[in-house]
């Protein structure tokens, strides 16, 4: 992906591999620097990253001062400290548009998501959660930064 691209992503269950942990770590994805959008082909959430409890299924660290959109996606059964489903970490500019995280579990902090640290800019519109575990935050902890949960999908309507 090149800064400004548009991904768009197959129907699929996208299962991450066996985690072996001389390779690149804990994350199926991961995105360091880059802005644009990845996005389902449709908004059914029918594009499932799966971490197969062994990983996160993305790790966000810096856009280069631009926006991520992430839409449709699914991020399930992930497995990380900070951020089963999603690890936001330093600089990041988001936004999550129709979004499920399920069954995600973060061991420490936040199970679905975790916004760690400052200068992040997290958007959520029409972002759902459903059984994920964490001891601090199951579904979303906020280490620092600003997460804005709007009550609209206008944002997606684009």
């Amino acid at each position: 992906m090149v800064n400004g691209d548009t991904v768009t992503v197959a129907r699929g269950n996208y299962e991450a591999g066996s985690f072996d942990p001389q390779s690149s770590g804990s994350s199926m994805f991961r995105l360091i620097g880059l802005y644009g959008n990845i996005m389902c082909v449709d908004d059914a959430l029918s594009c499932v990253l799966n971490g197969s409890g062994t990983r996160t299924a993305m790790y966000l660290y810096g856009t280069s001062g631009g926006l991520l959109v992430l839409r449709g996606l699914v991020f399930a059964n992930g497995y990380r400290e900070y951020g089963g489903g999603l690890s936001i970490q330093i600089g990041v500019q988001v936004t999550l548009v129709v979004c499920s995280f399920q069954q995600n579990q973060g061991t420490i902090k936040g199970g679905g998501i975790e916004v760690s640290p400052s200068s992040n800019l997290v958007d959520l519109y029409g972002v759902s959660f459903s059984g994920n575990t964490s001891p601090n935050g199951p579904d979303i902890h906020v280490n620092s930064g600003t997460v804005t949960i709007h009550s609209t999908c206008s944002a997606g309507e684009n």
